[in-house]
């Protein structure tokens, strides 16, 4: 059967081989290889005394083939395709065209890569061919820029994936699932990096596919599932600086940072975890509540200086010295030391300041 491209050039009574054509016939192909926005070539076959087809001989042609090959109209017609055109002698099209011609069925190639002269070198072609009443109608399609974008897109879509398989960061992707009322009732697991099916605690052949409450029954219910379902409905990203998420890990608390952002019909979420460094800053901040106190209650004057002066003093400086504590940062403490002990503690502090 022709294509769908062909029968919208080519008459249908032409397309049944019908020879000669009808008036109508003739006039519909003859608007059809003027106007139609694709090249368009009419060929007819040349046979030697065994009827076998040994080349071509150009009968018309429309403006877009004209274009395209970058020649004039009796530049074409009238003559032979091969004479016209020697380079087309070893591309595997001629026999194509010689069997449209022999036995009537049409010939599709799709995206077939050409160093034709005459059709371009280094070019991608979706070519098709259809017997009329035993001459050929062969038009064409560049589809080079189309194919190089696929390849681009191809090639973005390798160096994304390569990006989320190593990356730290975890990384998901969830589609909703709806109810009969539309409600999202659930979310797919779509897609999942490494670093998060670790974090989840998840196989990716067990997890890939499955609803995400099947995987983490803790997640129903939650601020975050309620987050995912209200990111899809309004369409906004959200960063969660202090996310609590599931599963517990060794009994602890998981804490994350999160940004969440629609994606079509679901979301997609990345997070890192930041459990530790939680917990550290906690410490920390329990060591300095704790030295803070010690500092606070303790007889004994504790100081820091940079350069002989002040940088900081206990608070019981006030009771030993007289003097407030705010009132001793930025100056010198020597003026407060003995006189019998100034004069050693000098040499001390001078010698620990050369040593930095």
């Amino acid at each position: 059967m022709p294509s769908q491209e062909s029968a919208r050039i080519v008459p249908r009574e032409l397309q049944s081989g019908t020879w000669p054509p009808s008036d109508r016939a003739q006039s519909l192909l003859a608007l059809a290889a003027v106007h139609h926005p694709q090249p368009l070539i009419i060929l007819a076959p040349v046979r030697d005394p065994s009827s076998s087809i040994r080349d071509f001989l150009i009968t018309s042609v429309n403006q877009a083939a004209l274009a395209r090959l970058r020649t004039a109209e009796n530049d074409l017609v009238g003559h032979r395709l091969l004479e016209r055109f020697p380079a087309l002698k070893s591309w595997p099209l001629i026999p194509g065209l010689s069997s449209v011609a022999d036995t009537g069925l049409p010939l599709e190639r799709r995206r077939d890569p050409t160093e034709s002269v005459a059709f371009g070198s280094g070019r991608f072609m979706d070519i098709d061919a259809v017997n009329v009443g035993g001459s050929v109608a062969l038009f064409w399609r560049d589809v080079t820029e189309e194919i190089t974008v696929q390849a681009s897109l191809i090639s973005a879509q390798r160096r994304l994936r390569s990006t989320l398989e190593t990356m730290l960061v975890s990384y998901v992707m969830l589609t909703a699932l709806r109810d009969s009322q539309g409600t999202i009732v659930d979310f797919t697991l779509t897609d999942a990096n490494p670093a998060a099916l670790e974090s989840l605690q998840l196989h990716r052949s067990a997890a890939i596919g499955r609803p995400i409450l099947t995987l983490l029954p803790e997640l129903s219910g939650t601020r975050l599932f309620a987050t995912y379902t209200d990111i899809v409905d309004s369409g906004t990203t959200t960063l969660i600086n202090d996310l609590h998420f599931p599963p517990k890990r060794d009994g602890r608390d998981r804490i994350a940072v999160a940004q969440i952002a629609k994606t079509e019909d679901g979301i997609s979420q990345t997070w890192r975890d930041i459990t530790e460094e939680h917990e550290r800053a906690e410490r920390l901040a329990h060591n300095e509540k704790f030295l803070q106190m010690m500092v606070d209650t303790v007889s004994d004057v504790y100081f820091s200086t940079a350069q002989g002066r002040v940088t900081w003093v206990s608070p019981t400086s006030g009771h030993v010295l007289g003097v407030p504590p705010e009132q001793l940062v930025g100056h010198e403490l020597m003026p407060y030391w003995h006189p019998d002990d100034r004069r050693s503690e000098e040499r001390r502090v001078g010698k620990e300041c050369r040593s930095r």
